[in-house]
């Protein structure tokens, strides 16, 4: 519905990827190079990850 709707205001096409799956799972995919606006994740472990091992969000 919302792909519809930003196409008829903006004419721009929207596409939705998604994968799931646990938050280590989720983690390791980004780390791995999976492009990623959003992700769930429910360790902080996972979170820290994100950052040291590739500074890909805010230390804190």
């Amino acid at each position: 519905m919302f792909a519809k709707y930003w196409q008829a205001k903006k004419g721009d096409t929207v596409t939705v990827n998604q994968s799931h799956g646990g938050s280590g799972k989720q983690a390791r995919a980004v780390l791995d190079g999976l492009e990623a606006d959003v992700v769930t994740l429910t360790l902080a472990y996972d979170v820290d990850q994100l950052y040291q091992k590739r500074k890909l969000i805010p230390e804190n």
